[in-house]
């Protein structure tokens, strides 16, 4: 399951660095949240393939999906009967979310995270938070049984991959499964983003 910016140029942070980059996540002309506009072939590829490891038979799973963008997965999995909690910097792509599903929300600030929202759909099934996704923790929404990492850790500044990793960790339950897709590329040819993250990368985080 287990050249645009050169990202050893800064190490701001994760939120700050994406912005740099137009039309990614979080940017003022971000749209479809860039990771995710091919979100329904991907459902039916890694998440479809793997589903049955992901949910080991279990019912009303909470599944996190870390820089959720708006992914179709969410909706797809909502449907299914499990809890979906997102984290997402760029509000435009939450309410794009809720909109292009037709769902019906409220929208709430979050008294753990100074300026943050959480966007709910009214079935309380699916919670967006629009906010830094280092100053979400287990605290806001406890721990959960399920996440889908689909270009986020691929995503993230590559300076950041060790807070990342511990924050990810952090949020596990004792159950949790961890779906994480990646990509290989020749890092010579390209410095992304997304970026290179080997097998070895990987296993040293986790």
């Amino acid at each position: 399951m287990l050249p645009l910016i050169d990202p050893a140029s800064s190490c701001s942070s994760t939120n700050t660095f994406w912005r740099q980059i137009p039309g990614s996540p979080g940017s003022e002309d971000d749209v479809s949240s860039e990771r995710q506009s091919d979100g329904t072939k991907r459902m039916g590829g890694m998440l479809k393939d793997n589903l049955d490891k992901v949910l080991c038979g279990r019912q009303q799973v909470r599944v996190f999906f870390p820089l959720c963008g708006k992914a179709v997965d969410m909706k797809w999995l909502a449907d299914m009967g499990h809890i979906i909690v997102g984290v997402e910097i760029s509000e435009k792509a939450i309410k794009q979310f809720f909109a292009e599903h037709v769902l019906e929300y409220k929208e709430e600030p979050v008294p753990a995270i100074p300026g943050a929202k959480v966007f709910k759909s009214l079935d309380a099934r699916i919670s967006l938070y629009q906010c830094d996704l280092y100053k979400f923790s287990s605290a806001v929404e406890s721990q959960f049984g399920g996440i889908w990492d689909r270009g986020s850790l691929v995503a993230i500044n590559p300076c950041d991959r060790r807070k990342y990793a511990t924050l990810i960790m952090s949020l596990m339950d004792n159950d949790c499964r961890y779906l994480l897709d990646t990509l290989e590329y020749n890092p010579e040819l390209y410095k992304g983003p997304p970026f290179f993250v080997p097998e070895d990368a990987v296993k040293s985080l986790y």
